[in-house]
């Protein structure tokens, strides 16, 4: 099964919890990629769940050829 990459936007309380459940509980996805307005809390949550890219502008994501959700 191939997997689905996924990028969160939104990384606060919630969207942190999407994002990780996404990563853990979720087969068969995989989260590329993490967007916020807050570039900090981004580049937190993505070294938090080793996630490779975190952005501030949503707009990269949607623009990311490799992210097939967002």
């Amino acid at each position: 099964m191939e997997k689905v990459n996924v990028g969160v936007i939104g990384v606060g309380r919630i969207g942190k919890l999407h994002a990780r459940n996404l990563k853990y509980q979720v087969p068969g996805t995989k989260v590329l990629a993490v967007a916020d307005i807050f570039e900090e809390s981004a580049r937190e949550v993505a070294y938090q769940l080793e996630i490779l890219i975190a952005e501030k502008d949503y707009r990269v994501l949607l623009e990311n050829k490799d992210i097939d959700a967002v």
